[in-house]
């Protein structure tokens, strides 16, 4: 189905650098829904040690954004951000019937720092 690929192109993502308190990432992929996929990993979330409830201020070139971290979409208070861990494996950020990556004004490749508190 579709054209013959012809090359494999790879593609240099930047590996995500986390710190006792804060992560500096990048937006590996916007779903459908408007979640941002980002290059944390489940292992990442365990280095931070955060639970569900915790505060985090999410910063971007244009915004910064208070949210929290949760469990599952159901726990994200409707109008806020938060962070969660997707079935990929990766860390997401997301909004209950909402979209955050137009509230954050982001797409794949952008650059976010996640500040922890």
């Amino acid at each position: 189905m579709g054209s013959r690929v012809e090359r494999l192109v790879r593609l240099d993502i930047p590996i995500a650098s986390v710190a006792h308190d804060a992560a500096n990432c990048t937006v590996l992929y916007v779903d459908s829904f408007g979640n941002v996929i980002l290059n944390l990993t489940a292992k990442d979330f365990a280095k931070l040690r955060l639970r569900s409830g915790d505060r985090m201020t999410i910063r971007t070139r244009q915004r910064r954004v208070p949210g929290l971290v949760a469990k599952t979409y159901s726990d994200i208070p409707h109008s806020r951000l938060a962070m969660i861990q997707g079935s990929q494996g990766y860390l997401e950020i997301a909004m209950r019937a909402s979209s955050a990556a137009a509230r954050l004004g982001l797409k794949p490749l952008d650059h976010v720092m996640i500040d922890f508190s």
